[in-house]
């Protein structure tokens, strides 16, 4: 599976947010997930980069792609989280702990 990006997705996505660290956001997600078929996201911190990936690679596809990322956006380094996809954490977290629902972030029923 490639999930190496190609220049033009990081260029789309960088162009689209280009304006953020100007305005004086100094903390954001440069690549989205659905930008990128849900493998990987790039937030960006300052000039350091946060490359959160959703699907297994090899050790030289994912210092690749963070490369490619760093380069593309112009980062002094970049830090490569591996995270397992995750669906539903809240509806299970509830299902668990939660006994009333008005104490876990459910709006109450209206009267």
């Amino acid at each position: 599976m490639t999930v190496l990006p190609v220049p033009d997705l990081l260029a789309r996505a960088l162009d689209r947010r280009a304006g953020l660290p100007g305005a004086g956001t100094t903390f954001f997600r440069a690549v989205h997930i659905t930008e990128t078929g849900g493998l990987w996201t790039l937030d960006v911190a300052g000039d350091a980069g946060i490359l959160s990936l959703y699907t297994d690679l090899s050790a030289e596809a994912e210092r690749d792609l963070a490369a490619q990322c760093g380069e593309a956006a112009g980062l002094s380094s970049v830090y490569l989280k591996r995270r397992p996809p995750r669906r539903n954490i809240w509806r299970t977290w509830r299902a668990r702990y939660c006994h009333r629902p008005t104490r876990c972030g459910a709006r109450p029923a209206p009267r």
